[in-house]
């Protein structure tokens, strides 16, 4: 459990979506912070999307990409279209060379992309 105010994994409501930033590796009990955040954020705000934020992120392994994936599993179960922003080159390499499962990840290099992205999706709940 992290101390009040020295977490690295924060969440910031930006026009409807729930932006995760995580500011360090996903080791530890990184990851469930980043869980408790992320879906305790979309169930408060009913965030209607969530962005990992994951550029400051500096390796992760497949396995750790793993549980990451289960956690925007449970934020879709939310309600949540979610899309991971910031994955470094030498990240993506990795993971592809092992063999991890990255079928239906939405990703996108940076914020402004994937907020535009989600600004011009059809809302779930748009009539037309």
């Amino acid at each position: 459990m992290s101390v009040p105010g020295t977490t690295s994994v924060t969440g910031t409501r930006v026009r409807g979506c729930l932006v995760v930033t995580v500011s360090q590796d996903l080791s530890g009990d990184m990851l469930d912070e980043v869980r408790r955040v992320a879906l305790e954020g979309i169930q408060r705000d009913g965030a209607q999307s969530a962005i990992f934020e994951l550029s400051a992120v500096p390796f992760m392994d497949s396995m750790e990409f793993g549980e990451l994936r289960k956690i925007a599993r449970m934020a879709e179960m939310l309600g949540a279209k979610v899309i991971f922003v910031g994955l470094k080159p030498g990240i993506i390499v990795h993971l592809l060379e092992a063999d991890a499962d990255v079928r239906g990840v939405h990703a996108f290099l940076g914020l402004d992309e994937a907020l535009h992205a989600i600004d011009s999706s059809p809302s779930p709940d748009a009539h037309g």
